[in-house]
């Protein structure tokens, strides 16, 4: 086989490779730290879980904050780089572009923030505008879930008759896609009424 031949199907491997880490990554709304690189830093300092996430924090809209968790060794302290602090210190028109309001546990984005103020000067219930975000979280849910699916039918109908180990491309098994609200897969959530107030 030609070189060039290789080169373009190892990138159009990897390629796809990509779609399918991205797919399984996008957990759609919760906000994650870099894990990896927390853990990294872990183990160079000292025996304090600066990575350790015992609950992730809820993010209501589908995009995720990933950021690093900064520490001083001077001063022992450390600072998220998405903590509010840090983000009020910044000159406003860095400020303006960060896409979320965030709280304690979580946060909004600020397209809903905007959202919110009109909805309810029109006297569009937290209730109603609650069933409105389910209902556009599901949709992405199962866009991505539909997206999946396809790529799968894709690659069996594309994948050469033999592997390069002798196997049958169309045997390969793939993982199901994750259910709205599986903990340890999608993690899907919706605000409640009550929050939105």
């Amino acid at each position: 086989m030609p070189k060039a031949m290789k080169s373009a199907r190892s990138n159009e491997q990897a390629e796809q490779q990509e779609q399918q880490q991205q797919l399984s990554n996008n957990t759609g709304s919760y906000s994650s730290s870099n894990h990896e690189q927390n853990n990294n830093q872990q183990e160079e300092l000292d025996d304090t879980p600066l990575g350790a996430v015992q609950a992730p924090d809820k993010l209501v809209d589908i995009f995720l904050i990933r950021s690093k968790l900064w520490r001083c060794y001077r001063c022992r302290k450390t600072i998220n780089g998405h903590d509010s602090e840090l983000i009020d210190s910044l000159p406003y028109h860095i400020q303006s572009i960060f896409p979320a309001i965030l709280t304690h546990r979580g946060g909004i984005s600020r397209q809903l923030a905007d959202l919110l103020r009109p909805c309810f000067q029109n006297a569009i219930r937290p209730g109603h505008l609650h069933d409105l975000l389910q209902e556009l979280h599901h949709l992405r849910h199962n866009r991505l879930q539909l997206t999946y699916l396809t790529l799968i039918d894709y690659q069996q109908q594309h994948a050469p008759q033999f592997s390069s180990f002798g196997r049958s491309g169309l045997s390969q098994s793939h993982p199901q896609f994750s259910y709205f609200d599986d903990p340890l897969g999608y993690a899907g959530y919706v605000p409640s009424a009550t929050y939105l107030l």
